[in-house]
C-alpha cells in the first residue's frame, strides 16, 4: 500500500511540476503586422470607376475553438474586423489613412496543441478606360514580423504581405506586385523581419476596355509548442496505469 501510494504521489508531484513548469512561459509565439497606406494611393490614366468595394477579415483558431469575422461594404469606405482567443488574435481595417492588419499566435503550456490566426484588408474596383493609354497604379507599404521559440521541438512561422493587382478584362494582361515576408523558426531560435516601400503596377488600355484593380494586405500567424512535456506526461500515466495492472 506505501508502494502504491509512493507512485500516485510521484506522479500527481510530477503532473504538477510539468503544469508549472509549462505556464510560467511562452513556448513559442508569432506576430506579424501589414500596413498600406491608403494617402500614398494614386491612380494615373484616363478612366471611369464604375464599381468599388472595401473589405476586412479577421480568423482566429486554437484549443478553444474557432471564430472569424467579416465586414464587406461597397465603395472606397471604413470596413474592420476583429477576433480573439485564448491563444491568438486577429485584426483589419481599412479607413481614409490606411489598408491595416495585425496577427499573433501564442502556445503557454504543455497542453496547447498549437495556435493559427489569420486577417486581410483589401479595397477591390472596376473600371473603363476612355482613352488609349496606361494606366498605373502605386502605394506606399510597411511590413514586420516577430517570430519566438524557447526550446527544442517548438516552432513559430509568419507570412506578411501586402499587394497590388490591375488587368485588363479584354485582353487577359496583368500586372501583380507581392512583396512579402514568409519565415520560419525552430528549437529555441528567434527572429525579426520587415520591409517597406513603394508597390507600382501598369498596363496599357484601348478605349472602352473594362478593368479591375485590389489593393491589399495580408498575414497569417502559427505557433507550435513543444512536444517533450505531452511526451512525459504520457509515459508517466502509462507507467503508472502499467503497475496498477501488474499488481
Amino acid at each position: 500500500m506505501r508502494k502504491e501510494t509512493a507512485i500516485f504521489a510521484a506522479f500527481f508531484i510530477s503532473l504538477a511540476l510539468i503544469l508549472s513548469a509549462g505556464t510560467a512561459r511562452a513556448a513559442s509565439y508569432s506576430a506579424s503586422d501589414a500596413w498600406l497606406d491608403w494617402t500614398s494611393f494614386t491612380i494615373t490614366g484616363d478612366i471611369t470607376w464604375l464599381d468599388q468595394g472595401s473589405g476586412s477579415y479577421a480568423y482566429v483558431k486554437d484549443d478553444t475553438g474557432w471564430q472569424e469575422d467579416l465586414d464587406e461594404m461597397q465603395g472606397w469606405v471604413d470596413t474592420a474586423a476583429a477576433k480573439s482567443l485564448t491563444y491568438a488574435n486577429a485584426e483589419a481595417w481599412t479607413n481614409d489613412n490606411e489598408l491595416y492588419e495585425a496577427v499573433d499566435a501564442l502556445t503557454i503550456g504543455p497542453f496547447n496543441a498549437g495556435a493559427y490566426s489569420d486577417a486581410w484588408a483589401y479595397r477591390w474596383g472596376d473600371f473603363v478606360a476612355n482613352s488609349d493609354g496606361i494606366v498605373t497604379i502605386s502605394a506606399d507599404y510597411e511590413l514586420s514580423q516577430e517570430l519566438t521559440t524557447d526550446f527544442t521541438g517548438e516552432w513559430a512561422w509568419g507570412w506578411s504581405e501586402a499587394g497590388l493587382f490591375l488587368v485588363n478584362e479584354n485582353t487577359f494582361s496583368f500586372d501583380e506586385v507581392m512583396p512579402g515576408l514568409f519565415n520560419m523558426v525552430f528549437d529555441g531560435d528567434s527572429f525579426l523581419d520587415s520591409d517597406s516601400g513603394t508597390m507600382e503596377v501598369s498596363l496599357f488600355f484601348s478605349a472602352g476596355d473594362t478593368g479591375y484593380m485590389e489593393a491589399w494586405v495580408y498575414n497569417e500567424a502559427q505557433a507550435i509548442p513543444e512536444p517533450a512535456t505531452l511526451v512525459m506526461l504520457s509515459l508517466g500515466a502509462l507507467g503508472f496505469l502499467r503497475h496498477g495492472r501488474q499488481r
